[in-house]
């Protein structure tokens, strides 16, 4: 191409638009996996005496679109229980959430490049 030519950029912009919207898309659905991933393993370390802490707990995917999904438990003494670390439980531990967080940390990536590769995004 000469310096004369205009290098007309519409096929390399539609590809990026392309690229855009399955990275979009892998992202939803990685942070979805990955919150529900985490849910699950603190539901797995909460303690447990009536049952009702552990079946409190929520997900909310409404803001998955702005990188948010919500997670926790629904209770009025949730938080409580999650603090108070001198307290020994016969089932389950405080800071569950945030173990639970702490340890799925490494999976938000193992699912977001399981997701890119799924949907065939390589540029």
């Amino acid at each position: 191409m000469s310096d004369r030519e205009i290098f007309d950029a519409t096929e390399f912009l539609q590809r990026m638009r392309i690229l855009e919207g399955q990275v979009a898309g892998a992202s939803r659905d990685a942070l979805f996996e990955a919150g529900e991933f985490v849910l699950a393993e603190a539901q797995k370390l909460c303690p447990v005496d009536t049952g009702a802490l552990v079946a409190s707990a929520t997900g909310d995917d409404s803001h998955l679109g702005k990188g948010e999904y919500e997670i926790g438990f629904n209770t009025p003494y949730a938080a409580a229980v999650h603090e108070r670390t001198e307290v020994a439980h016969p089932q389950g531990q405080a800071k569950y959430l945030e173990t639970a967080m702490k340890t799925g940390l490494s999976r938000v990536n193992e699912i977001l490049g399981r997701e890119i590769a799924q949907r065939g995004v390589n540029g």
